[in-house]
């Protein structure tokens, strides 16, 4: 059973609906969604490499290697929390999000977030909008869990994947 937090709702991104205030409703990956897939330290290898390549558009850092292919081999995380995680470190908000929200080009921030996390831009000028509004409250780590964890994604990549590269790990136990 994957774990769900609950409050009131106004805007729904995906498989979340976040209010003005808080987060209302969003799937939560973690321990759960890894359990049944098995991670062999090269597959792990590659979907960390692949996330950072994807989500920070640089090649991984040998402690950031070794620390998320040891949460990945012992199933403590899935591929989509990782590449939560990886969009949710300080330096993403350092180089993707602090820098355009610092000069309200709102536009910029939702179209990287969704190229390095759905591997798409944004539908439309209105889906802007409506994370625009999340975005000026500072609720940045509900918006990219509301994409990380969306339908969509979950769709396209699932627990074993990674934006624009499919599936990585080696099989379900």
């Amino acid at each position: 059973m994957t774990p769900t937090l609950r409050r009131r709702s106004l805007l729904r991104i995906g498989a979340c609906t976040l209010a003005a205030s808080a987060l209302a409703t969003c799937v939560v990956a973690g321990p759960a969604a890894a359990q049944g897939v098995t991670w062999d330290t090269p597959s792990a290898h590659t979907a960390v490499k692949l996330a950072f390549a994807q989500v920070l558009e640089r090649n991984v850092d040998p402690i950031g290697l070794r620390d998320f292919t040891a949460l990945l081999v012992g199933k403590n995380i899935s591929a989509q929390e990782l590449v939560y995680r990886v969009a949710n470190s300080r330096e993403y908000r350092r180089r993707f999000i602090d820098p355009y929200v610092a000069t309200q080009n709102w536009q910029t921030v939702v179209t990287k977030a969704y190229q390095h996390l759905l591997n798409r831009a944004p539908e439309s000028t209105s889906v802007v909008a409506r994370d625009a509004t999340i975005l000026r409250q500072a609720r940045y780590s509900e918006w990219l869990k509301s994409i990380v964890f969306s339908s969509e994604y979950t769709a396209k990549w699932g627990a074993t994947g990674i934006p624009g590269h499919g599936a990585v790990a080696t099989h379900a136990s």
